[in-house]
């Protein structure tokens, strides 16, 4: 069975969102939905000449919304959101199928730690964001490089005309550093620069000098990092992407030359006037991203992630949408260690076991309901001696508070006592009770308490369904704290060369 993914994006030319989509579309039936490209963004550029459509344009943002626009007789096995101009979706944690978001240039636009929130799953381009996901609430947040596109980067035997090339943007502010390091290099060597978007054109461009200069804005390991590689260039890029783990996935001299500002000059010499040990980097470098770091390599490994969590990922044919009136359909796709306060889950062990729940916990409000439930669960504990902690569970479904804790501000001490960052915790609770609550203008008890409502529902005409995540992080701490750890920096000038 052929698995049917459905991916949420603008479109866009010349970008991430078309290798991605053509990646998915080589291994699996997949269905590219989302806004048109904002063609008043693109100005006089002729990357609109390398547009690749969506196969279903239409402007919703509502992940409800979407599933009326594709095909009757096609239904998603998953849903996967890429960073794009697109709007954020919305009543994403009402879909019954596993959900995903790709985050590209994180540093560019945080709120993607806000938009990424209701999504089962997040993979993140740059690993120093990761942490920043899980901390704001993401709990599954993982690391997938960014990756090459053999149909658009590729070597061509051209005369080696230039010391060093460079393809990309120098115009704005975030590419000042940029821009200074070239400059340097052309006071020194026969540098060569030229802003285009064939990617044809491109590879040529680069292939036609002995290095490749790049140099990342936010020591981001970036698309041209692969790109060059793939086009068998030797790649001439800035040491400090480390820290995003450029050297985890690539020797340093062996497939790859990095550089800082006070090296930069004397190793680019060196490399230039080595004509084998060029020929041998750029060799090796071809070699592997051509087996490691493809596009579809990428797609297959996210596949492969959230199937290790969804065990039922493909085989799932019950509907798209949650039930409302069905507190076991709220049971997040991804939850592995469950606590059932209350114990108002109807599957059995058995069945939710399929489901990739590895341990189920109830937790009773007292002894005597135990006989009730006998063998349903690996644990049962006792509200009065209930002993869980972060390690025990990912996920809360309770029934109920109320009949437990005094009042909300007690559950939500207590949920966020037991949950580990990125933890669910699903409520069914009476709405006269939570009513108050859902209205105030001030900061719900929940944030204060550490939780981001992601989605509720009506129950009945008396109970209604939440759905929250615990975050460790608000998302303005971790914005400034990144804004803090990767501004946009100013370029350094060893003192030798200043004026």
């Amino acid at each position: 069975m052929s698995l049917k993914v459905c991916i949420y994006a603008q479109e866009q030319p010349l970008h991430w969102i078309p290798h991605y989509a053509e990646a998915f579309r080589a291994l699996y039936d997949t269905i590219v939905i989302g806004p048109p490209v904002n063609m008043e963004n693109m100005g006089p550029s002729r990357a609109i000449d390398y547009l690749v459509p969506n196969d279903i344009r239409c402007d919703d943002d509502d992940a409800l919304a979407l599933l009326d626009h594709l095909p009757p007789d096609w239904r998603p096995d998953v849903l996967i959101s890429i960073q794009s101009f697109a709007k954020p979706l919305r009543n994403v944690g009402k879909l019954a199928i596993p959900t995903a978001h790709i985050s590209v240039d994180t540093w560019h636009d945080l709120s993607e730690f806000k938009a990424a929130l209701p999504f089962d799953f997040v993979f993140c381009a740059q690993p120093v964001f990761q942490p920043y996901f899980t901390d704001s609430g993401s709990r599954r947040a993982h690391w997938s490089p960014l990756a090459y596109n053999p149909r658009c980067h590729f070597p061509v035997a051209v005369e080696k005309t230039h010391d060093i090339t460079f393809a990309g943007s120098l115009d704005f502010v975030a590419d000042n550093e940029r821009a200074a390091r070239l400059r340097r290099l052309g006071k020194h060597f026969d540098a060569a620069y030229e802003r285009i978007v064939d990617p044809a054109d491109v590879c040529r461009m680069f292939c036609r000098g002995k290095l490749a200069f790049n140099s990342s804005v936010c020591r981001d390991v970036n698309m041209r990092v692969f790109e060059v590689m793939g086009m068998g260039c030797p790649l001439f890029t800035n040491r400090d992407a480390d820290v995003n783990g450029l050297l985890e996935l690539f020797e340093d001299g062996r497939h790859l030359i990095t550089y800082d500002d006070y090296d930069m000059l004397a190793l680019a010499r060196r490399y230039i006037d080595d004509d084998a040990a060029r020929k041998e980097i750029g060799e090796a470098a071809l070699k592997e991203v051509q087996e490691k770091h493809s596009y579809e390599r990428r797609a297959a490994s996210i596949i492969e992630r959230v199937l290790e969590t969804v065990p039922s990922l493909g085989f799932y044919d019950g509907p798209l949408v949650k039930n409302p009136a069905c507190l076991d359909d709220w049971l997040p796709a991804d939850a592995e260690k469950v606590a059932d306060v209350g114990c108002g889950l109807k599957q059995s062990r058995a069945e939710l076991r399929k489901k990739g729940v590895r341990k189920l916990i109830g937790v009773q409000r007292n002894a005597s309901a135990d006989s009730q439930v006998s063998g349903k669960y690996d644990d049962i504990f006792h509200w009065a001696d209930c002993t869980l902690s972060p390690s025990d569970v990912d996920t809360v479904v309770w029934n109920e508070p109320l009949v437990f804790a005094p009042t909300f501000e007690d559950a939500f001490v207590w949920a966020n006592e037991v949950l580990p960052a990125g933890g669910v915790l699903v409520m069914h609770v009476n709405l006269a009770a939570i009513l108050p609550y859902l209205k105030t203008v001030e900061t719900p008890c929940w944030v204060r308490h550490g939780f981001y409502r992601t989605a509720w529902d009506a129950f009945s005409r008396d109970t209604v369904l939440l759905v929250f995540r615990k975050f460790t992080r608000s998302w303005s701490d971790v914005a400034t704290n990144i804004d803090e750890r990767f501004p946009v920096r100013e370029p350094v000038i060893p003192e030798d060369e200043r004026v």
